[in-house]
């Protein structure tokens, strides 16, 4: 697992046809990378930092009347999974939310505004490791547990251990899907994870491959 074997504090995650905007300054992608930091420090867990040039915001189809399908009420993960494509639009997917009677400040908050960073949990996201940025000792030692629960009997039932997400990643990494399609299936929803997203994002995705 490379957050094991890396030495570095912060570990920038990028497949291979990734590269920096280069329309930005060095000092505004310093702004960017070093706000994430503060974040990850304050126990956010992932910083997904892809330019909003290419995702479901401003000019992209994908704002205009919830084409991006969210589905604010699903009840697993799997449901859900989209959900946050709506937190890169300026009014953060409220209007599909109110029409579902969800509280907006209950899913998605602008935690910090320069550089812009938007934060919400697990609940509305599959996984995915598209440029992102973590802390490998987070990763590597933070413990996360399912919610405990009530039986039909009305005893409460304590929330199994999940363990953290690097040794979920080795158990899983076989497969070139396994880890979302993993989390998606072991509903990692409910675990909560903070994520935060970086509102305009450094990185563009451009295929290389054909």
């Amino acid at each position: 697992c490379l957050t094991s074997q890396a030495k570095a504090d912060y570990i920038l995650f990028l497949e291979k046809d990734f590269k920096a905007d280069v329309d930005l300054s060095i000092e505004e992608i310093k702004e960017q990378i070093l706000g994430s930091i503060w974040m990850l420090e304050q126990g956010i867990a992932i910083i997904r930092l892809p330019s909003r040039k290419q995702l479901g915001c401003g000019t992209f189809r994908e704002c205009a009347n919830d084409l991006n399908r969210p589905n604010w009420t699903g009840k697993k993960t799997m449901n859900r999974r989209r959900n946050w494509w709506s937190f890169y639009c300026k009014d953060k997917g409220a209007p599909g939310m109110a029409k579902d009677k969800v509280d907006p400040d209950s899913r998605v908050a602008d935690c910090m505004a320069q550089p812009h960073l938007r934060c919400f949990t697990s609940w509305d996201s599959n996984w995915t490791l598209n440029a992102v940025l973590i802390s490998r000792k987070a990763m590597l030692e933070r413990v996360f547990r399912y919610p405990d629960k009530k039986s039909s009997a009305g005893k409460v039932v304590k929330g199994k251990r999940f363990g953290t997400l690097a040794d979920y990643g080795r158990t899983h990494a076989k497969a070139q899907d396994g880890f979302e399609v993993g989390l998606l299936n072991d509903d990692w929803g409910e675990l909560k994870v903070p994520i935060c997203i970086g509102y305009d994002g450094f990185l563009l995705h451009e295929e290389i491959d054909g």
